[in-house]
Parts: C-alpha cells; sequence; structure tokens
C-alpha cells in the first residue's frame, strides 16, 4: 500500500516525534498529540501534556495508547530528580490515566531512561529498571516484582550487572529482554566496563547475561519472537544481529555498506528495519527484511541545502502494515520546520 503521497500539512506546530500506533496509524507529537491514519488521512487530537516530546516513548494496545516522557519543564527542588511520565488514552486518544509510581518505586529510586521501561503487548504488565534494580508490575492486580536484583550473588556467574539500560518484552511476554552495563566477575584491576545482553524469564528463571564476543552491542530492539540488536554507533561494521528470542539462534546479518549499523529502528511489529549513511547532501536511507537480512529499498534523502538536517541522524517509523518507512529529521533543531519523507518499500 503507498502511502508516500501522506499530506502532513494539518499537523499543528513543529514534529518533536513520529511512532507507530498500529494497523497504519501513528501517534505525532506537535503542538498537539495526533493519532493519524497514513491511509485515509482521517487525525485525532488531543492536548499535548507538558512533556520532552524528542524523546517520549508511544506504545500500542487493543485498548487504547500510552505515552511516556519526562516533563518539560520540571519543578526544580534541588534534590528530586524529574519523575518520569507515563499516560494512558483510549483508542480514541481520550486520557484516562496516568501511572502513578509512588505503587513502582521505593524512597529514593527512580528511572534513569524512557528505554528501561516496556510495556506487555496487552498493556497490562510494566517491566521497568530503576537504579535498584528490574521489576515487573502487574497493573490490574496492582502487585510488583523483582526480576533481577544486581547486587544478588546468584546473578554472578557471568558479569555482575551494574546498571539495566534498555528492557524488552519479548518470547509472547513470558520473557524480559535487557541490554545492561557491567563488571567483570571475579573483578579485574583496571577494566571498565561494558555493555551486555541478557534475557530473563517473567518467573524469574532462565537468567542469561553476556558479553558479545566480536560485536559492539548498543541497542536493543525487542519483539514478540525476535530481538535486533545495532552496534555501537561509534565502532560500526556494517552488520546487524538478530536473535530468535524462544530458541536463541542468532544470525549476523551484513548490511549493504560497511558504515552502516550504528543508526537502526525496527518496525512496529519487526518484520523489518531500516538504517541510514549520511551522504553529501543528505542522507542514503535503506529498509531490509529482519528474517533474511536482504535490502528491499534504498531511497535517498536530500537534506534541501540545509545543514541543520545534518545535524542528527534521520528518526525512523517503520510500518508493517503499510510498507512505509517514515523518515524525519530536524525535530531538534529550531528555526527548520521538521521534514517528514515517506518512503514505500
Amino acid at each position: 500500500m503507498d502511502v508516500s503521497s501522506t499530506d502532513w500539512s494539518g499537523i499543528r506546530g513543529k514534529i518533536r516525534g513520529i511512532h507507530s500506533a498500529g494497523n497504519g496509524k501513528v501517534l505525532i507529537l506537535a503542538d498537539q498529540l495526533n493519532l493519524y491514519d497514513t491511509v485515509s488521512g482521517e487525525n485525532i487530537t488531543a492536548p499535548m501534556e507538558a512533556l520532552e516530546a524528542i524523546y517520549c516513548r508511544c506504545w500500542a494496545f487493543d485498548s487504547g495508547y500510552a505515552v511516556a516522557g519526562f516533563p518539560s519543564a520540571p519543578e526544580d527542588d534541588g534534590d528530586t530528580a524529574p519523575q518520569l511520565r507515563v499516560i494512558f488514552y483510549d483508542a480514541d486518544l481520550k486520557k484516562t490515566s496516568e501511572l502513578d509510581w509512588s505503587k513502582l518505586l521505593d524512597a529514593g529510586d527512580e528511572i534513569m531512561t524512557q528505554q528501561a521501561l516496556d510495556f506487555s503487548s496487552d498493556g497490562s504488565r510494566i517491566v521497568y529498571a530503576t537504579l535498584s534494580g528490574l521489576y515487573l508490575y502487574d497493573l490490574p492486580q496492582q502487585k510488583r516484582s523483582m526480576l533481577l536484583d544486581p547486587t544478588a550473588e546468584d546473578r554472578a556467574s557471568i558479569s555482575r550487572i551494574a546498571g539495566v539500560e534498555q528492557v524488552g518484552f519479548t518470547n509472547g511476554d513470558k520473557s524480559v529482554a535487557f541490554r545492561a552495563t557491567s563488571l567483570a566477575v571475579p573483578a579485574v584491576p583496571g577494566q571498565k566496563s561494558f555493555d551486555t545482553t541478557g534475557m530473563i524469564h517473567t518467573d524469574g528463571s532462565g537468567f542469561t547475561n553476556e558479553k558479545m564476543s566480536g560485536y559492539a552491542a548498543k541497542k536493543l530492539i525487542a519483539y514478540d519472537s525476535r530481538l535486533l540488536i545495532a552496534e555501537d554507533f561509534v565502532t560500526t561494521t556494517g552488520r546487524i544481529m538478530t536473535i530468535d528470542s524462544k530458541s536463541g539462534e542468532r544470525n549476523i546479518f551484513n548490511l549493504s555498506d560497511s558504515k552502516e549499523g550504528g543508526n537502526i529502528y525496527g518496525s512496529d511489529n519487526g518484520r523489518y528495519f531500516a538504517s541510514s549513511l549520511q551522504a553529501q547532501d543528505g542522507w542514503t536511507v535503506r529498509v531490509y527484511d529482519a528474517e533474511t537480512g536482504m535490502q528491499l529499498k534504498e531511497q535517498f534523502v536530500s537534506n534541501d541545502g540545509r545543514e541543520e538536517y545534518g545535524y542528527n541522524d534521520p528518526i525512523f517509523c517503520v510500518l508493517d502494515e503499510t510498507r512505509a518507512c517514515v523518515v524525519y529529521m530536524g525535530r531538534r533543531q529550531t528555526g527548520v520546520p521538521t521534514k517528514v519523507e515517506v518512503i514505500s518499500f
């Protein structure tokens, strides 16, 4: 389905974020919160909460949506860090509730990043990493359980986790994948912390945590049956790793250019992923099949002669249902509109 001619002109204000909302729809964060259908052009709006929109994360459920972000103008009391807000909406984008963190966090504990939070596919459970550990919270039952205590001795068989930075439900919501910063056990004098990836079942069993040999794992994208592991953008080698979350089988695919791999975004259901490579006058964008690693599309996106569009890597919102890759750039830069281009593949 070709949605490359999607009209974004009706979106009010500067676009700060575009996120998949399922079934060819996207959530657009601008002056308003928009639920936009890329096929029909129908748009539902709601007031935009006072959040740092460029860093927000969004989730889509059968019953509605969730948006997580830090306050754009947090109260400064000198002692307390800004608290992540998670806001729930129904299917018509009406605000229904906001997560009460007092039930999820102990005094003095906090979540450091939006990437350290994920919802199960039906929105009933939350997995989140804090300074003190990895937790699972059942919303209907209002029940919290600790999945991973970094200080526990029985978790030190491979490496001791210093902090969990990214999490995601996988394996039919039966497991949680994570990327962490870890330390060697036993300690090695002078050795710095290093990136590891691992998994743990939601009942607390099946814990793994390892430093990958010959692959600098830096970004975790978790799906129901597959994990995408992107390389560190500083040391990219033009590869991407996929892991079957049930069997553990791994594949490393070579991308079309050896400099690719540091800017990877997966599609909403994990069938595809997109990558970019900066060129003199813009960006080369490529879309791949996540099952085979085969390139499906290559398209050049111009910077329109504006250097501001090259200050940061472009962001992608890849939609399975309509086979569309929404590319946007300039969302952080004042004085230029956010450029949005849709690539059909």
